[in-house]
């Protein structure tokens, strides 16, 4: 995986206050703490279609996608496509977290019994976190623009480090198991987190 350069663009504000809705965490965040956001790239998402910034004083990330599309067909590179964002969060002197979810919005396309996904998991550094969330939309959910909370499962904290790393994968997945030619198709728009949906805790604390 190659990560493109800093995202440097922004979202408008009225479009990152839109997109701020709802929240998944206890909502304290110590001060000091803020996130940074270093690169992102995969084949769902590159600097022309995708809109990454910090907002809210560092605490809150905000990505707007045009291009992170799964349809289901004959090319399995376009049944699965991800979107890989590398963030580095400051904790301050004596505090770690956990990160605890997330929100997304999107739309799907898919008929009768079949379902798409949409999903979320990280990675801290080089080591796997064990923590994610995947959403599955049916027919009902088909052609409407929908938004969801994601809660990680199961909740894992970082170390008591001042920087920790975190790789987060947003993926779509539209594969079908009755085969390619079943019609079914996912689109994400909007994925954020916030540093009030990690749980803060001092170090020592369990």
């Amino acid at each position: 995986m190659v990560l493109l350069a800093p995202a440097i663009v922004g979202i408008p504000a009225a479009a990152a206050g839109a997109a701020l809705v709802g929240r998944v965490g206890a909502g304290f965040v110590p001060s000091g703490a803020r996130m940074e956001l270093a690169g992102f790239g995969r084949e769902g998402c590159n600097k022309d279609d995708t809109t990454i910034g910090v907002y809210a004083k560092g605490t809150r990330l905000v990505a707007g996608f045009r291009g992170l599309r799964a349809v289901n067909g004959p090319n399995g590179l376009e049944r699965v496509r991800k979107c890989a964002i590398q963030l580095m969060v400051h904790s301050p002197e004596g505090w770690r977290f956990t990160p605890l979810g997330a929100r997304v919005a999107g739309t799907a396309w898919v008929d009768g019994k079949r379902v798409v996904r949409a999903s979320t998991t990280l990675r801290r550094e080089i080591v796997d976190l064990p923590s994610g969330s995947t959403i599955t939309f049916g027919a009902a959910d088909s052609g409407a623009l929908w938004s969801r909370q994601q809660s990680f499962d199961p909740p894992i904290a970082v170390r008591c480090v001042p920087t920790s790393w975190l790789s987060i994968f947003v993926g779509a997945d539209a594969a079908q198991p009755d085969g390619p030619q079943a019609p079914a198709a996912i689109e994400i728009s909007r994925w954020d987190m916030s540093l009030s949906d990690f749980r803060w805790q001092k170090c020592g604390d369990r």
